[in-house]
């Protein structure tokens, strides 16, 4: 597919979530599986990524199918200012201020965020993005594998699968040379914090913080989530916000964590209910660089959505209360008086026995 260098421009409103979502038709509800990158179809998947990386790695900048415009949208590299490459990457025309609305969003890593966004933002994100990877691979039927690497049942687990790390080189689209030596080299990522993958978060019981719990979006982000990225990547890779989504691996580690948000809520789990969190909106950009927009509570429900994993975690259970026989009570004794208690106006004193 060629990507032209034409303008991209805004129309005049915004295309709502349900608007663009209507476009995929009879697709809807949940008819793109996602499937994990080691089984055949995951691989299979894996190849059409590939190829539509090395497109959007070479299409022009100013292009939202253009791999550094999606990079951007989660942060600018932090070796140069937002507003330095927004004038170089606009300078020869393009849609500038929607760029500049939509990169540097992602949630919640900055000063002020609400925390309870990370995980709906980053599953617009990847919904947004992985539309744009069926308009650049010209595959329809494209859905994003997650890398499962907390699994010990399938090859891959803990170890970057291998289509992301062979051959070793910039002829490679999904290798990148800013991961730590053991793990680009084919070794465990948890090879020296061996407990750093487990699953615990999924016991949580409610999704945000009571203290002193952290809840299950914080836990999740700051835990299983975070180790993910600094046991793969450097400080110019996976290690740091602003260069994490460059490195293509980004998108099936958090396939990976909304696959276990998801896991969490089909077990009964609930999401806030509060209005001014699920009116919370975001801006994102579709192939022809439209505005599009989309709210916390459009994405919560997943069964209202387009996609669905072959696979979900069992999430124990919630303690049981204790029965009233394994309530341990104390001794009780009765007692009675030698003689009768006459009630009167006056106190009276018995002896007990």
């Amino acid at each position: 597919m060629h990507i032209s260098r034409r303008t991209f421009l805004v129309g005049a409103a915004a295309t709502p979530f349900s608007a663009w979502l209507s476009k995929f038709g009879s697709r809807r509800p949940a008819q793109f599986v996602r499937y994990n990158i080691m089984s055949t179809e995951g691989q299979k998947m894996c190849g059409i990524y590939k190829r539509a990386v090395d497109k959007m790695m070479t299409s022009p900048e100013n292009s939202p199918l253009s791999w550094v415009f999606q990079w951007y949208t989660h942060a600018v590299r932090s070796d140069r200012s937002k507003s330095d490459e927004l004038d170089r990457i606009f300078a020869s025309g393009g849609n500038r201020d929607l760029a500049d609305a939509m990169w540097s969003t992602c949630q919640s890593h900055r000063g002020g965020q609400d925390q309870r966004l990370f995980l709906p933002w980053h599953r617009m994100y990847v919904m947004y993005f992985e539309d744009l990877v069926r308009e650049v691979s010209g595959n329809a039927d494209f859905a994003l594998p997650y890398w499962h690497y907390s699994s010990v049942v399938l090859k891959s687990g803990p170890i970057i699968p291998e289509p992301f790390l062979d051959p070793g080189d910039a002829t490679n689209a999904l290798w990148r040379p800013d991961r730590n030596p053991g793990p680009n080299g084919g070794k465990p990522i948890d090879e020296n914090d061996p407990d750093a993958l487990n699953m615990d978060v999924l016991k949580q019981l409610f999704y945000e913080r009571r203290a002193p719990v952290d809840g299950f979006c914080r836990n999740l982000d700051f835990n299983l989530h975070g180790n993910v990225h600094t046991l793969t990547g450097n400080s110019k890779g996976m290690g740091q916000v602003p260069w994490a989504a460059n490195d293509p691996i980004f998108w099936m580690h958090h396939c990976n964590i909304d696959r276990l948000w998801a896991s969490w809520n089909a077990a009964g789990r609930t999401n806030p209910t509060e209005q001014a969190f699920l009116d919370t909106e975001f801006t994102f950009a579709d192939k022809n660089g439209k505005e599009l927009k989309a709210a916390v509570k459009d994405v919560l429900d997943m069964s209202t959505l387009n996609y669905t994993y072959d696979n979900l975690e069992s999430v124990p259970a919630p303690p049981k209360p204790p029965k009233r026989a394994d309530v341990i009570l104390p001794t009780q004794t009765r007692v009675a008086s030698e003689a009768g208690i006459v009630l009167g106006k006056d106190p009276v004193r018995v002896t007990l026995k």
